[in-house]
């Protein structure tokens, strides 16, 4: 509950900016906040259910645990192979790094605005 209000609270700002930003942004904050109100009120009513449902009894809660440890090896693996992959691959990972390293560098550095310089009428 305190991460949704802590989200919703930093969305406040968004609604409250003024001029072209504002505009844009007001609805996004709305939209945001609301179905950020919304999950909260829906998994603060359905989520004792779910557990009281799920997790009845013993066979219920190693059922749960056996799903959650079948996902959890699966993530294991898919980091493994992903590892090795880079692993064989060390230097074409590095030239990759470096070369998002460079574009990162090249964004930041080049001119940026809101509207193109065109549109100033």
């Amino acid at each position: 509950m305190s991460i949704t209000f802590s989200l919703i609270a930093v969305f406040i700002p968004l609604f409250l900016m003024s001029g072209y930003v504002g505009l844009l942004f007001r609805e996004f904050a709305i939209t945001v906040s609301v179905s950020l109100a919304l999950s909260l009120v829906i998994r603060g009513r359905s989520t004792p259910m779910m557990c009281a449902y799920l997790l009845s009894g013993e066979q219920g809660a190693r059922m749960a645990l056996s799903v959650l440890e079948r996902g959890f090896d699966s993530l294991l693996n898919l980091y493994e192979r992903a590892s090795s992959l880079c692993c064989g691959t060390a230097f074409i990972t590095l030239m990759v790094m470096f070369r998002t390293i460079g574009t990162t560098g090249y964004s930041t550095s080049s001119s940026k605005g809101f509207f193109p310089q065109q549109d100033t009428d």
